[in-house]
């Protein structure tokens, strides 16, 4: 049985679609799938530079009840505005809980 006392957080899944815009052009653009509570917690953080541009990235790992539909094609959106891409889900044996490993780029 998942504890719900850590999952105290509130994330929002978001999947990529592909419009037009007036001139017929394909433009991607990301739009609110779910709201679904989760347990988040930075776990590392680095910086390097990159072709002249500072870049720091912080690793997360986002806790919360298992699902089938999120995978690293969706994102994430925290409750501050952090937009962390998913790089990987991690089921548990029983299919109980979803770890979903996931990176906040940023640009220094």
């Amino acid at each position: 049985m998942v504890r719900s006392g850590p999952m105290r957080d509130r994330v929002i899944l978001q999947t990529q679609s592909e419009t037009r815009n007036e001139f017929n052009e394909v433009v991607n653009e990301w739009t609110d799938t779910d709201t679904i509570w989760a347990e988040v917690r930075a776990v590392s953080g680095r910086e390097r530079l990159l072709v002249n541009t500072e870049v720091a990235n912080t690793d997360y790992l986002v806790r919360l009840r298992y699902r089938d539909d999120i995978s690293p094609e969706n994102r994430l959106v925290l409750a501050d505005g952090t937009v962390l891409d998913i790089e990987r889900t991690i089921p548990d044996q029983k299919r109980t809980t979803l770890e979903i490993m996931c990176v906040a780029r940023s640009n220094a």
